[in-house]
């Protein structure tokens, strides 16, 4: 990973960072959702990135040859049980020729140190059920499930 330069925006970013960000958040839909095309999820996403992204949420994104190659979008949730406030990651990606190289774990990492800094206890996140690599790799940063969304198709 000595070529991948990590780099923290607080703000909203540029045109350019929300289209990746948008690009990002597209793809990592596509790998878990394979399924459906493409275009059920670029309004929705899109809409998303525009909602949320802003003065409360930020991205810590990982270059390659000034290149963005991954990022890390987080934000904040509230607890549904305490109704505290804590930070929520709505998004961590490595494009898939950079994973298994510790581009995810730093970016992790990263997320962790800023909210220990700023008096959190806790950070969530949501991975989809059927993605077992993401499961395993959160696994292994030591997150554990806190609760399940269960559905039925009617």
């Amino acid at each position: 990973m000595a070529d991948v330069l990590l780099s923290y925006n607080r703000q909203s970013g540029t045109a350019a960072s929300r289209r990746i960000l948008q690009q990002y958040l597209a793809a990592s839909y596509q790998e878990s959702h394979r399924d459906r095309p493409p275009q059920q999820h670029s309004d929705y996403l899109s809409h998303f990135v525009d909602q949320f992204l802003g003065d409360d949420h930020w991205v810590w994104w990982a270059s390659c040859q000034k290149q963005p190659v991954g990022c890390l979008w987080q934000g904040y949730t509230t607890d549904p049980i305490d109704g505290d406030r804590y930070p929520y990651v709505f998004l961590l990606y490595v494009l898939p020729e950079h994973r298994r190289q510790g581009i995810g774990r730093t970016l992790m990492s990263q997320a962790e140190s800023w909210a220990k800094q700023q008096g959190y206890s806790k950070l969530a996140l949501h991975v989809f059920c059927d993605n077992e690599a993401g499961q395993q790799f959160y696994q292994q940063l030591s997150y554990r499930p806190q609760s399940t969304l269960m559905e039925k198709t009617l």
